[in-house]
């Protein structure tokens, strides 16, 4: 039997280094129990990145290699968990793990755990799926699979392609995880009452992904959590406005219906949706709960539903409206958005950016401080155009000085 080398490269936070040391130990360990080749990394060197305010931060290039396991051809592509999202029911769907550097075909997402080999028809928490230049894919279980990666003992071989994966994960992770956090129960949470926080935290502190997260500022799939896990008393206290509402709750369900409505069609080319479907479920077969690690992928849901509900408002109908300089009086404007938009570098107060449209379906763009408005809210009031600016091919009139007052109902 031979080997498939394959190299990444991590970047790495400086704080989060020590994490990623115990990680790799860890899956050295293991190596060595089932007997096969040792992972290894290599510190290619540091980069400085200036955060503000005087601070910088130091991250660590990293290059990670690992030995898949190949024998006569084929060659180890992914691990299928046939559990769904909350490893009971596997009719949800499966949560694909696919090797650094593969493609799984589609079909595998929703397939039986039906071993190609053997033919034996039974359930299987797990299976492997591996792949020949000419014989195509095959799905296999724990079992039959040293018959093509060639190793003597099946249950070795399975370890060793499940360590391989998690070399993966383990530096995808270290480049967004806050050791901060630490690592959560295996219990679920309920997807709506997660997306209400989602939401909340969104408002709050704005929008944070795993990717662009940092030592200071984590993602807001995280924070969500942590202010689940709060009881309402720690919640007030942390910060108030991080609490869910009425209008959070109406967001997380609107979300929650768009996309079981959706998130199968926009699977067809897309892992990352694929995903989310199996742990939304659909309008059919809803899913209520999921599993803590897969809330990044949850959480994801209501930054994209938000850009795809203002696209749709638009619909590239927005036209400028006024003269830039002149005063500006609007008889009746939506509030569509409210985003918040950290500190301002000059005073320190909070900033905000909230979108109107009239109901011409023009949109109307401020930036202002230290206030908080509610979404959906109608108002009428006057400003000054402060410029004409298109964002994603919508036309926008920037204003300032917005002088609002929120229409009751009957007003004209």
């Amino acid at each position: 039997m031979t080997q498939e080398r394959i190299d990444e490269q991590y970047r790495i936070h400086l704080n989060r280094m020590p994490w990623f040391h115990e990680k790799m130990d860890a899956l050295v360990r293991r190596a060595k129990r089932i007997g096969c080749p040792e992972p290894e990394f290599e510190i290619l060197g540091t980069e400085q990145e200036e955060r503000g305010g005087g601070l910088v931060d130091e991250y660590v290039m990293v290059q990670v290699t690992g030995e898949a396991p190949q024998f006569d051809g084929w060659f180890f592509v992914a691990e299928i968990e046939h559990e769904g999202a909350t490893g009971i029911s596997p009719e949800e769907g499966n949560i694909v793990r696919v090797m650094p550097g593969r493609e799984l075909p589609v079909e595998y997402r929703t397939a039986g755990s039906d071993c190609d080999h053997c033919g034996v028809n039974r359930y299987r928490k797990h299976t492997f799926v591996v792949v020949h230049d000419d014989e195509g894919y095959r799905q296999v279980g724990s079992t039959c699979v040293r018959d093509f990666l060639g190793h003597a003992s099946p249950a070795s071989i399975a370890r060793w392609a499940e360590l391989f994966i998690e070399l993966g994960e383990v530096g995808d992770e270290a480049e967004s995880y806050d050791p901060d956090m630490g690592p959560r129960e295996p219990t679920y949470l309920n997807t709506a009452k997660f997306l209400e926080f989602v939401s909340a935290s969104i408002r709050a502190f704005g929008w944070m992904s795993k990717s662009k997260s940092t030592w200071e500022e984590p993602p807001t799939s995280e924070l969500a959590m942590s202010f689940m896990f709060m009881t309402p008393r720690q919640q007030l206290k942390a910060n108030a406005n991080a609490v869910p509402q009425e209008r959070d709750e109406k967001k997380a369900e609107a979300a929650l219906k768009w996309a079981r409505k959706n998130a199968e069609s926009l699977a067809a080319g897309s892992d990352f949706w694929w995903n989310l479907h199996v742990l939304l479920g659909t309008e059919e077969s809803p899913a209520h709960v999921f599993r803590p690690k897969d809330a990044g992928y949850v959480a994801a849901l209501l930054p994209i539903y938000d850009r795809e509900m203002e696209r749709l408002r638009s619909n590239g109908h927005s036209e400028y409206i006024g003269t830039p300089g002149d005063k500006l009086v609007l008889d009746r404007v939506t509030l569509v958005a409210a985003i918040p938009m950290g500190e301002s570098p000059y005073d320190g107060r909070p900033r905000f950016l909230y979108k109107f449209e009239d109901d011409d379906g023009n949109v109307i763009v401020w930036w202002t401080h230290d206030r908080e408005l509610a979404v959906d809210t109608v108002f009428s009031g006057s400003c000054k155009v402060k410029e004409h600016k298109p964002f994603r091919d919508i036309k926008q009139t920037v204003v300032t000085h917005f002088s609002l007052k929120p229409m009751e109902e009957g007003d004209e």
